[in-house]
């Protein structure tokens, strides 16, 4: 992710691992235990006249994860939801797709049953520009604390940008100051960038957790 080694001279690292697959375990040394449970569903349609074809597509899931010890101060869960959908027009072998609805994420933070905080992270609509990605953009809120978050699509020192991010940019809501950050670029260990202050740093994590976490749909299947 490119600027992450930046950010991370700021702060702290933290490393976390997390399940190649659906469900397993996320583990980032003594600070921080848990489990992570995942479920991605989709359909799709499509009426066909006359060699073309008119449709559409939809992904949407679930995901949880629970988290354990001082890292989070205790025990923290969360319980996120996604979805996004899709037009499709096909004629013989070539097919074009465009969001209809672009991805929407949505996750509640709970402590001993009670919601604590909440995430909401949208992408951007489609500017229709050759090679520029749709950012994820939002904010989490945990307790009386809030950050923007808003996604990364360039790899260190490459001029092409990826269409799925491959991180996450954290920043102060009330300075936008950048005080964090998440690399998505390894599948099974993700590398966060956490601020040493006391107040941010909570939301930080928590954020960082269910985007470490969060297996982005893209948008579209194409």
């Amino acid at each position: 992710m490119a600027g992450f080694a930046d950010i991370a001279a700021k702060g702290n690292v933290l490393e976390l691992r997390v399940p190649l697959w659906m469900n397993g375990t996320m583990r980032a040394g003594p600070a921080l235990t848990g489990r992570v449970r995942r479920k991605s569903l989709g359909a799709s349609e499509a009426l066909t006249l006359f060699g073309i074809s008119i449709g559409g597509a939809e992904r949407f899931g679930r995901f949880t994860f629970e988290a354990e010890g001082p890292a989070v101060d205790g025990k923290l869960s969360g319980d996120c939801i996604y979805d996004r959908t899709e037009r499709r027009l096909g004629i013989g072998s070539f097919t074009i797709s465009e969001p209809r609805r672009p991805l929407l994420l949505r996750c509640r933070f709970l402590r001993a049953g009670q919601v604590v905080g909440t995430l909401r992270l949208e992408a951007e609509a489609g500017t229709g520009a050759i090679a520029q990605p749709a950012h994820r953009i939002g904010r989490v809120k945990l307790g009386d604390k809030t950050v923007t978050i808003r996604s990364e699509h360039y790899l260190q020192g490459a001029r092409v940008p990826t269409e799925l991010p491959v991180g996450y940019r954290v920043a102060d809501a009330d300075t936008d100051e950048v005080i964090g950050a998440v690399d998505l670029t390894d599948f099974s260990r993700r590398v966060i960038a956490l601020p040493t202050s006391n107040s941010a740093r909570p939301v930080s994590l928590v954020a960082s957790i269910a985007l470490a976490v969060f297996w982005d749909p893209g948008d579209t299947d194409d």
